[in-house]
């Protein structure tokens, strides 16, 4: 997997999770990979904060509490659209189910984007996700230096599917790219309105010195571009999905971690209101 600085990435989620809102529909309720959480929601007031209020929170490590939500939730991931009147056009997004395999040989191979690149070297014949070693370094100084932090020389991968519904809300049709940033986060409170994360600029890399996770999903179940042979106009399109007025397209998207980060794994919308999603709480 390419080589990117987790903590540049975060920054970049960041600045363009501008179109912030005060509320949406939330719920307490915890699901797993065997349970599918379909109580009824509540709303929620959250506060808005401006991109810069972001941007300060990064830097001093620091995170809404509010922002932080779990698998069964609701509709919090939204993201907007503007008709040419300037109207919104939500979409909203759904996660409402979270699984984890340690073999992938049941999965169709057309539904990763590049599966040559993003499984075929973590896998074995049987289709066996393979452990590796793991080096741990804390990013310092604005990400210009590393500071050794450990070694997993057993760490195991695991492979993550979420089923996602995604609603167009409109009466217009409506496009969009189903990817999501991947990120780690062990939370300790702060106070009543915040927190901060014990993984704060955390550097995950494998024998190599790359990046040992993708940075966003490597696996989506309803690309139109899933039998396409040419590689870059696959990789251009691949997660890419049109909407009719009202429709709600139900999918799966996968995440490529390894086991022992499984309770900090955290999924970020890459545009809309900048929530944490963690995944296994």
């Amino acid at each position: 997997m390419k080589q990117r600085s987790l903590n540049l990435l975060l920054i970049t989620v960041i600045l363009t999770l501008c179109a912030l809102f005060s509320g949406c529909t939330y719920s307490n309720s915890e699901t797993n990979e065997n349970k599918n959480s379909v109580s009824q929601p509540t709303t929620i007031a959250r506060k808005s904060y401006t991109e810069e209020e972001f941007v300060s929170f990064s830097d001093h490590n620091k995170f809404p509490k509010s922002y932080l939500i779990k698998v069964g939730d609701g509709d919090c991931f939204t993201i907007d659209h503007f008709d040419n009147n300037g109207n919104n056009k939500p979409v909203t997004v759904t996660f409402n189910k979270a699984s984890k395999y340690s073999n992938i040989s049941e999965f169709d191979k057309n539904n990763f984007a590049n599966y040559k690149d993003d499984i075929a070297p973590y896998v074995d014949k049987k289709g066996n996700l393979k452990s590796y070693k793991r080096t741990t370094k804390k990013l310092i100084n604005g990400g210009l230096d590393k500071k050794f932090v450990s070694v997993n020389k057993n760490a195991q991968r695991e492979f993550v599917v979420l089923d996602v519904e995604i609603r167009n809300t409109s009466d217009k049709n409506q496009e969009g790219i189903s990817t999501y940033q991947l990120g780690f986060g062990r939370y300790k409170s702060l106070d009543d309105e915040f927190v901060s994360n014990e993984l704060n600029n955390y550097e995950f890399t494998d024998e190599k010195d790359n990046l040992a996770f993708s940075d966003s999903n490597i696996y989506f179940t309803k690309s139109k571009y899933k039998n396409v042979k040419n590689v870059n106009k696959r990789m251009m399109n691949f997660y890419s999905y049109t909407l009719k007025p009202n429709e709600t397209l139900k999918c799966q998207v996968g995440f490529m971690i390894d086991k022992d980060l499984e309770d900090a794994m955290i999924v970020m919308p890459t545009t809309g209101t900048p929530l944490h999603l963690q995944v296994f709480k």
